[in-house]
């Protein structure tokens, strides 16, 4: 994901043209050790999107990234 906040990301991705791969990946089950080693694995599935489509922009979306745009499109009503 790039370093632009989600104002920015977001002027940016609708100039892609829809052309954005998105990819979730939480980590955590059945617990961050077995997660990691699952995530390396499948590395080679991950990254054949990016080869089929290398003009795409890929984004992979982590609890983090998840977080943050929940908080940013959902705010808490005060």
């Amino acid at each position: 994901m790039t370093g632009l906040d989600f104002e920015d990301l977001d002027t940016f991705l609708m100039k892609q043209e829809s052309k954005i791969i998105h990819q979730i990946w939480f980590g955590t089950i059945p617990n961050k050790r077995e997660a990691k080693k699952a995530y390396e694995s499948m590395k080679l599935y991950r990254d054949s999107w990016k080869i089929q489509n290398p003009t795409w922009h890929h984004i992979e979306w982590d609890l983090n990234l998840c977080k943050q745009f929940v908080q940013k499109v959902l705010p808490r009503a005060h």
